[in-house]
């Protein structure tokens, strides 16, 4: 054992050879170097060990900046003018092969304009096109991507891919063996949307060009982020509905999509909830041919059902990502005239799940609140009597549309769309017990109730309603 001795110190104390220590004169010169007690007596004195320190530390510099570069080298890099980026993937039953697939290539220089400046735009039929769209056939996916090598100028690849299509034709059929052979890939992002047509999915890639954006990345990661503010569609990256197709707990759910006037819109005028359309059929004119409208539910990897605007929102609620909607609930008062909220999510919902006499029973709770908006009658709802008369109807109308939806999910489909086997999992303490538990087969027979928790936490900027002269 040593013991290090400060060099201060050392210049005032010496030892003897039989290894004591005695203080040396203060005459005497000190040492520049430190000094080191050695066990058994003597002095190790250690010569110029800061001027060999310094060297020691830029050689360990040396080698860890070495060690850092050598993994990270660009063997595999490719220029970006050597690159087809996919921006979308569109998968239909084929025609000469297995599969019929279209890809939605970006064409870089319509994206940044014309050397004066100017930006893009076009679309796909514009004068600067900003993409372009292309189909083979092919058993496969991938085969089909190496396939537009044969005419293409650049490798496709999927690094940038913000959605992949089904045709509903195909999804009927069943698109497990075509959608999970992608989570193998490295290529593939599992931040892309899965998205179910209501045609064929290279017609919807063909004439879905975007008007406000002039890079069709950006067009279709604005619009299926719109979860964030609107009710109707679903939460349906890849990485969630892989994770749902595999679990025993719920049921995948893609975005249902279609070009707009593919569907017939509902005729009178009588009051209609603004969500009761699927996509194709929202009553519309003019914008983009593009709309998204619903989910698609999956249950072993086939679509088995579809679900409309308001119904989406029921399941975004149970599930946990729905954010924000406005509901217009028609006056008690007067007939004719509408209460507009702007309804947020309070906190998460809370589910319960119990079995009785083996039946599952599931009582779920969600937990809302939002601002008054309009009142078109002049009733004075801001009143604090009147407000829980908005909190009442705005609750009934969730809970009408939470019970029908309960009822189509395990009388049509039976397939948990909700969720609730999330909950259930509590039940089985085992994965062997999970699986002996089989959700999937006790949710139809299941007893479910839905209820719902509304909070009026504003009524706007008006203080108190002034009804106005007729």
């Amino acid at each position: 054992m040593s013991r290090r001795i400060s060099p201060k110190r050392c210049a005032s104390i010496t030892s003897s050879s039989t290894g004591t220590w005695r203080r040396r004169p203060s005459s005497a010169r000190p040492s520049s170097s430190c000094c080191w007690r050695v066990a058994g007596g003597g002095t190790a004195v250690a010569e110029g060990l800061a001027r060999r320190r310094l060297p020691g530390r830029l050689l360990s510099a040396l080698l860890c900046l070495c060690f850092c570069l050598s993994p990270a080298g660009c063997w595999g890099y490719r220029e970006i003018d050597e690159t087809a980026h996919v921006v979308a993937l569109g998968v239909d039953r084929g025609e000469h092969n297995v599969l019929t697939v279209t890809a939605q290539l970006v064409i870089p220089k319509g994206i940044a304009g014309p050397p004066g400046g100017g930006g893009g735009g076009g679309g796909n039929g514009g004068p600067n096109k900003t993409f372009f769209v292309v189909s083979v056939d092919a058993p496969t996916v991938f085969g089909a991507l190496e396939l537009l090598n044969a005419f293409v100028d650049r490798r496709a690849k999927l690094d940038h891919t913000k959605v992949i299509v089904f045709s509903r034709e195909l999804a009927r059929e069943g698109i497990r063996h075509h959608l999970d052979p992608l989570a193998r890939y490295r290529e593939f992002r599992r931040s892309t949307f899965v998205m179910v047509a209501e045609g064929k999915a290279r017609d919807l890639l063909e004439k879905s060009a975007p008007i406000l954006e002039d890079n069709p990345a950006k067009y279709y990661e604005s619009l299926f982020l719109g979860y964030k503010y609107t009710e109707f569609i679903p939460l349906a990256q890849y990485h969630y509905f892989y994770n749902a197709e595999k679990s025993l707990a719920q049921v995948p759910v893609a975005i249902l999509g279609s070009l707009g006037g593919s569907r017939p819109f509902p005729e009178g005028r009588t009051p209609k909830s603004k969500g009761s359309s699927l996509a194709g059929g929202v009553p519309r004119r003019g914008g983009p041919r593009l709309e998204i409208m619903g989910g698609a539910v999956f249950r072993g990897g086939r679509l088995v059902g579809e679900m409309n605007g308001d119904e989406t929102g029921i399941a975004n609620m149970l599930r946990g990502t729905f954010r924000r909607t406005i509901v217009s609930i028609e006056d008690p008062h007067t007939g004719g005239r509408f209460v507009v909220v702007d309804v947020r999510l309070r906190r998460r919902p809370r589910v319960e799940v119990a079995i009785a006499g083996g039946v599952p029973v599931v009582r779920a709770q969600v937990f809302l609140e939002g601002d008054l908006m309009s009142v078109q009658t002049g009733y004075p709802y801001e009143r604090p009597q009147n407000i829980p008369v908005i909190e009442h109807l705005v609750t009934r109308h969730f809970e009408r549309q939470a019970h029908s939806l309960v009822a189509k999910s395990q009388n049509e489909w039976q397939a948990d769309v909700f969720g609730f086997g999330n909950a259930a999992r509590r039940l089985a303490a085992t994965w062997p017990a999970w699986q002996r538990l089989n959700w999937p087969a006790l949710y139809p027979e299941a007893d479910v109730r839905i209820t719902f928790d509304f909070r009026v936490r504003r009524t706007g900027l008006a203080h108190e309603t002034a009804r106005l002269r007729e």
